[in-house]
C-alpha cells in the first residue's frame, strides 16, 4: 500500500498564495513561519517536548532566530529558550574544560 505524502500547503492555499506578489512558496513558507512562531511563544514556550525539540535543534537558524524578534510580546519567551540552550552549552563548556586541566599551558600569557 502506497502511503500519501503530507501536504504542507494545499490547494486553496496555493492559489491565494499566487494572489501576492513575489514567490508564492517563499510568502506561504514566511506566512507559516509566523505562524508557528507566534503560537510558540504565545502557548507553547513552557511545553517540556517542544522544549526538548529546540534543545536537540540547538535554537533556530538564523533567519527564524530574528524573525522571533519581531513577533509581539516574544521577549520573555525568546529568553526563556535561548537562557536553557545557553545554560547546557555552559556546562558543555565547563566539563570540557574540566578535562583539560590546568596543564595545558598554550594559551597563558607570558608576563
Amino acid at each position: 500500500m502506497e502511503k500519501r505524502r503530507a501536504r504542507w500547503i494545499d490547494y486553496s492555499d496555493m492559489l491565494e498564495a499566487l494572489k501576492a506578489p513575489g514567490c508564492p512558496l517563499c510568502n506561504r513558507i514566511k506566512e507559516l513561519s509566523w505562524k508557528f512562531l507566534d503560537n510558540l511563544y504565545y502557548e507553547r514556550v513552557l511545553d517540556g517536548g517542544t522544549r526538548v525539540g529546540l534543545i536537540k535543534a540547538k535554537g533556530f537558524c538564523n533567519w527564524h532566530a530574528w524573525m522571533s524578534t519581531e513577533i509581539r510580546h516574544s521577549d520573555s519567551g525568546i529568553a526563556i529558550i535561548y537562557k536553557q540552550l545557553l545554560d547546557i552549552e555552559i556546562e558543555k563548556l565547563s566539563k570540557w574544560t574540566r578535562t583539560r586541566g590546568p596543564s595545558d599551558q598554550k594559551f597563558k600569557s607570558k608576563n
